[in-house]
């Protein structure tokens, strides 16, 4: 008779295992709600006009570059022809005091404007 106790109590304790775990098997909640943040892409065509947008500003800044370096060497220039030309009324009285003045005289020498210097 013991030995039928021991089984029956062996399979009266194994029951009780099997139903507690079943039953906290079945109550268990086992629904998961997954919250994925997914970043916005911007379209092919924003992209396209954002890439155009950069390259126009660069473009536009290089004309500007471009355009006050020209600006620059037109002041040059012109400071040059300045001085070119008050060389030319220079030789240019010269010229005439050699061509008034008779053969014997002496020409007077002229002195250039203080403008005609080379700075």
């Amino acid at each position: 008779m013991r030995k039928y106790f021991f089984a029956i109590s062996i399979l009266a304790l194994s029951a009780a295992i099997v139903f507690t775990v079943t039953d906290d098997v079945v109550s268990a909640n086992y629904s998961t709600s997954y919250e994925v943040n997914v970043p916005l892409q911007k379209s092919q065509q924003t992209q396209t006009a954002e890439v155009f947008e950069r390259i126009m500003e660069r473009y536009q800044d290089l004309i500007e570059k471009s355009l006050l370096s020209q600006k620059d060497d037109l002041a040059d220039v012109a400071q040059r022809l300045d001085r070119i030309e008050a060389k030319m009324d220079h030789i240019s009285k010269m010229l005439e005091q050699m061509q008034e003045a008779p053969s014997s005289k002496k020409v007077k020498k002229v002195t250039p404007n203080k403008s005609s210097d080379r700075k």
